[in-house]
């Protein structure tokens, strides 16, 4: 029974993949359609989420300098990270750096800025920070005049903001920072924390409309089919 339930949820997980919602499970099960997914990956980058708590940045881009890894990003040329969530605090960011990415700042321009608009280093060889939600403080290091940052192991979301993340995500691409791979770090950052409406509808990021209940159980259930 137990196998029957695994190979069952892992079907619907399939069925979600072709845009397909629950009401179509039964007629595919018993014409015995054969569904793949996109699965094999190996790290190249993650997703770091910053959540914009300084009042001084409320109005403003922000910008991602990483080093230390397989590339780094050019000051002067510096990417700007996505905003997904805009009613936490001054909002939810986040941009896809390398694996192996040994450190980061943030920071309110592209080049060249005042101290108090970027962030005092954040070294990631300290801890794994793909378990993590970094903030801005509007406190500022004494010392440089940058912006200290400090770091949240859980963020439970409503279910807007919820729908928000989790729908920047390829559910069914096997990557580490925008796909299923990347399970762990959304269920223990976002999704486990959250009480929310597993009925709430949104449209993801392929414009489908899918549910944060279906979102949920494809991601978990291919994980657990080829990386768990």
């Amino acid at each position: 029974m137990l196998k029957k339930t695994l190979k069952l949820g892992i079907t619907v997980a399939a069925l979600s993949c072709l845009g397909l919602g629950t009401v179509a499970v039964t007629s595919m099960l018993n014409k015995n359609q054969e569904l793949s997914v996109n699965a094999g990956s190996t790290p190249t980058n993650y997703r770091i989420y910053l959540i914009n708590e300084c009042d001084d940045w409320s109005s403003s881009a922000i910008y991602a300098h990483y080093w230390g890894g397989s590339s780094s990003s050019t000051w002067g040329s510096d990417p700007a990270m996505t905003k997904v969530v805009s009613d936490w605090s001054h909002g939810i960011w986040y941009y896809d750096i390398p694996f192996d990415t040994t450190g980061i700042l943030f920071k309110t321009g592209a080049g060249n800025i005042p101290v108090l608009n970027e962030t005092v280093d954040l070294l990631l060889s300290s801890y794994s920070s793909q378990t993590y939600v970094f903030y801005v403080k509007n406190d500022a290091d004494p010392s440089s005049g940058k912006r200290w940052w400090d770091k949240m192991t859980t963020a439970g979301c409503n279910n807007g903001q919820l729908a928000a993340i989790l729908g920047k995500l390829q559910v069914c691409e096997a990557d580490y920072a925008y796909g299923y791979y990347a399970w762990p770090q959304v269920n223990k950052l976002f999704v486990r924390p959250s009480t929310y409406d597993g009925t709430y509808s949104f449209t993801n990021i392929n414009g489908s409309v899918t549910t944060l209940a279906d979102t949920v159980s494809t991601l978990s259930s291919l994980y657990s089919a080829h990386v768990a």
